[in-house]
């Protein structure tokens, strides 16, 4: 069976990300979590020790939605990002995040300021590697 895709960030995929999803990686469907999850991701506090109690209602949620081989894309606050994907690794789940290539571009004003432009592109998904002990 074709894997699912679980998405674990803080915006929505957009459409060039979704065809690569389906297309390339063959995935028969894309799970947005539910508002309570996304609402975890999404207000984790940069103050203080990373929340494990929090971060578990996110595990415990791909515990019971997911299944071996699915992707799980997992960009976000780091310290959390690194749990999520150390529980991905740990239970047979695919950690990946997007590759993006940035473009910039400066403009002079007439009135002598200057505008600066950035321009994410989506490049590709990428799965996270673990370190091998050589």
């Amino acid at each position: 069976m074709k894997p699912s895709f679980f998405i674990l960030m803080n915006h929505e995929l957009t459409p060039h990300q979704e065809k690569e999803v389906k297309e390339v990686m063959k995935c028969r469907c894309i799970i947005t979590p539910p508002k309570k999850i996304k609402d975890i991701w999404i207000k984790i506090t940069p103050y203080g020790m990373i929340d494990t109690e929090a971060l578990e209602e996110i595990t415990d949620y791909l515990s019971i939605k997911a299944r071996e081989g699915d992707y799980v894309l997992v960009q976000g606050e780091f310290g959390a990002t690194f749990y999520i994907v150390d529980y991905c690794f740990w239970n047979g789940l695919v950690p990946v995040y997007a590759t993006s290539e940035r473009r910039y571009n400066e403009r002079h004003t007439e009135e002598g300021s200057i505008e600066r432009h950035h321009i994410f592109s989506h490049v590709q998904f990428r799965k996270y590697v673990r370190w091998r002990n050589p």
